[in-house]
C-alpha cells in the first residue's frame, strides 16, 4: 500500500485535531447532558474531512472520535462504540453524497438540497447507536430515550448544516487558482463585522431584539460572495448566538440553555441553507450565462470561419477559372487549327504552335499541381523527405527554367548545405522566381542571392516590381489572395506563394516580404540547416 501524500497526511491530521478539539468543546459546555450535546461540530468536521479528502481516512475520524470521547469520561468501550456510531454516520453521508454527484463548491441549488435529507438520515444512525449504548449502560432511563435521542441528532444535524458548508467553502477558495482582490477581502471582512455587531446587539438588548435586522447583510454577504458568505455569515451568527446562550446573556422564554441554543442553531440553519440556495441560484445563472456566450462565441467564430472559406471559394473561383481560361482557349484553338488546316502551315509556324500547345498544357499541369499540392498540405499529407542539399545549386537549376526569357538577373549565390526535400526545395524557388518575374517590368533586374544565416539558409529574391503594401505582406501568403493585384494584370492563381510559405513550415522554416530599399520587393525564405524535431 502506498504512502499517503503529504497534502493527504496533513488533511489527515487536521482533522484529528479539530474533531477531538470541538469534541472536548461540545462536551465541556453547560448546555450539554453528559456525552450528549445540542452543539457537536466534529459532525461537520468529519463530513467535510471525508468528502474533500477520501473516505479512505475514515480511520481517523474512528481514532478522533474514540480519542475524544475517552477524554469527556467516557469508559474505554462505551468510547470506542460511540465512535463507531460517529464513524458510521460520516461514512454514510459522505457516501449518498458521492453517489448522486455531490460538489462541495455549493454552486448548484440540488447541491444544497440534497444535503438536508442525507444528513437528517445519517445522523439518526449516530443518535441511535449511540443513545442505545448509554442505555445500555444505564447511563440513560428508558424513559429518558426519547428526548437525549432527540438531542443527540439535532445536535449532529446542525453540526453538518452549520459547519460543514463553512469548510466546503473554504476549501472551494483554498483550490481556487484566483484569489481574491484586497479591496474584496476588505468588503469581506466589513461585511461579517457588521453582521457579528448587528447579531451581538440582537442578543444582548431585550428592546433591539429584531433578528430581521440580520438579514439584509446575510443576503449582501451572499449576493457577493456566493457560499462563502452564506456560509461564513451562518457559522458566525450561530457562534454569536451559543456564545450569548452559555454566558446567560440570551434566553428564550420559558426555555433552558439547551433547548434556546437548540432553537436557535436550527434557525440559523434554516436561514443558512436559504441563503445558500440563493447563493446556488446565482451561481447557476452566472454558469449557464457564461455557457451562452460560450456559444455565442463559438457561432461568431464559425460565422467568420464560413465567411473566410466562401471569401475563398470565391477567390478560387475567380482565380482558377481566370487562369483555366487563358491556355484552355490557346489549346482548343490552336488544336483546332492544327486539324483543319495542318497541310497549310508552314513547318516553322507549326513547330511554334507545337510549341505552344506544350507550353500551354505544362501551365495548366502546373495548376492543378499546385491545387492537389494545396489540398494535402491542408490535410497533412505531404512530409518531406529529407537528403543533403545544397540550396545554391537548387537556385541554379531552377534559373535554367527560366534562361528564355532573357530577364537581367544579379546573382550571390553562396554554397549551403542543408537538410531539405529537394523537390520541394525546387517548387519553392521556382515559385518565388515565377513571382519575381512576372510582376518585373521587362527592363528590370531581379536580384537572387542565398547566403548562410543562424544556422541555416537565407534565399533572398529582390524584384523591381511596384512592391507589396504593409497591409497586404502576409495575406500574400494565403492561398488564392494576390494581395493588391487585379486578375487581368498578371496572370496566376494565387497559389505558387502559398505553397512557398506551407513548404517552408514543413521545414521548419518561414517565409516573409519586406520592401526593397529602391523599389519593389524582396521575398525572404529562411531554411533552417537540420531538419525539425
Amino acid at each position: 500500500m502506498s504512502a499517503p501524500s503529504p497534502r493527504t497526511a496533513a488533511t489527515a491530521a487536521a482533522l484529528f485535531v479539530a474533531y477531538v478539539a470541538t469534541t472536548w468543546i461540545g462536551l465541556s459546555l453547560p448546555v450539554a447532558n453528559g456525552v450528549v450535546s445540542p452543539v457537536w461540530a466534529p459532525a461537520g468536521i468529519a463530513l467535510a474531512g471525508l468528502l474533500c479528502a477520501g473516505i479512505r481516512i475514515w480511520p481517523i475520524v474512528f481514532a478522533a472520535a474514540a480519542v475524544g470521547n475517552f477524554m469527556a469520561g467516557s469508559s474505554i468501550a462505551l468510547s470506542l462504540g460511540i465512535a463507531m456510531g460517529n464513524t458510521a454516520e460520516a461514512l454514510i453521508a459522505a457516501y449518498l453524497l458521492h453517489r448522486i454527484g455531490f460538489s462541495t463548491s455549493l454552486a448548484r441549488i440540488r447541491d444544497v438540497a440534497v444535503l438536508v435529507p442525507i444528513t437528517a438520515i445519517s445522523c439518526a444512525v449516530s443518535a441511535t447507536g449511540g443513545v442505545t449504548q448509554l442505555w445500555a449502560y444505564d447511563y440513560v432511563p428508558s424513559m429518558g430515550y426519547a428526548n437525549r435521542w432527540l438531542l443527540w441528532w439535532s445536535g449532529d444535524v446542525m453540526g453538518i448544516l452549520v459547519v460543514a458548508p463553512f469548510l466546503f467553502a473554504m476549501i472551494t477558495l483554498a483550490r481556487r487558482e484566483t484569489r481574491l482582490r484586497p479591496a474584496r477581502v476588505v468588503e469581506f471582512v466589513l461585511v461579517q463585522a457588521m453582521l457579528s455587531a448587528i447579531a451581538a446587539v440582537v442578543l444582548t438588548y431585550d428592546q433591539l431584539r429584531f433578528p430581521a435586522l440580520l438579514i439584509p447583510v446575510w443576503a449582501w454577504s451572499t449576493v457577493r460572495f456566493r457560499a462563502v458568505g452564506s456560509a461564513t455569515s451562518t457559522l458566525l451568527v450561530a457562534l454569536l448566538g451559543i456564545a450569548f446562550t452559555v454566558h446567560g446573556s440570551f434566553a428564550f422564554e420559558g426555555m433552558n440553555g439547551t433547548q434556546t441554543v437548540q432553537i436557535i442553531q436550527a434557525l440559523v440553519a434554516i436561514v443558512g441553507l436559504s441563503t445558500l440556495m440563493i447563493g446556488a441560484s446565482l451561481s447557476e445563472s452566472e454558469a449557464l450565462r457564461a455557457k451562452v456566450e460560450d456559444s455565442l462565441r463559438t457561432e461568431r467564430e464559425a460565422a467568420r470561419n464560413l465567411r473566410a472559406v466562401d471569401d475563398m471559394k470565391d477567390r478560387l473561383l475567380a482565380a482558377v477559372s481566370h487562369e483555366l481560361r487563358t491556355p484552355l482557349t490557346s489549346i482548343l484553338a490552336l488544336s483546332v487549327l492544327l486539324r483543319q488546316r495542318h497541310e497549310e502551315v508552314p513547318t516553322a509556324k507549326l513547330e511554334e504552335m507545337l510549341d505552344r500547345l506544350v507550353s500551354e498544357s505544362r501551365r495548366l499541369d502546373t495548376l492543378l499541381t499546385d491545387l492537389l499540392d494545396l489540398e494535402r498540405v491542408r490535410l497533412g499529407m505531404l512530409q518531406p523527405r529529407y537528403e543533403r542539399v545544397d540550396v545554391s545549386g537548387v537556385v541554379r537549376t531552377a534559373l535554367d527554367r527560366f534562361s528564355a526569357s532573357d530577364r537581367p538577373t544579379r546573382l550571390h549565390l553562396e554554397p549551403v548545405e542543408i537538410d531539405a526535400d529537394i523537390a520541394k526545395l525546387d517548387r519553392i524557388v521556382d515559385n518565388l522566381l515565377g513571382n519575381a518575374f512576372k510582376h518585373t517590368p521587362i527592363d528590370k533586374c531581379v536580384t537572387i542571392s542565398v547566403s548562410r544565416v543562424d544556422d541555416g539558409a537565407l534565399v533572398t529574391i529582390d524584384d523591381e516590381g511596384p512592391g507589396v503594401p504593409d497591409e497586404h505582406k502576409r495575406a500574400v501568403f494565403e492561398p488564392f489572395n494576390r494581395g493588391a493585384s487585379d486578375l487581368s494584370e498578371v496572370p496566376g492563381a494565387g497559389i505558387g506563394l502559398s505553397l512557398v510559405a506551407h513548404f517552408t513550415e514543413l521545414h521548419g522554416g518561414r517565409a516573409w516580404v519586406e520592401d526593397c530599399d529602391g523599389g519593389g520587393s524582396s521575398f525572404r525564405v529562411f531554411l533552417p540547416s537540420a531538419r525539425p524535431g
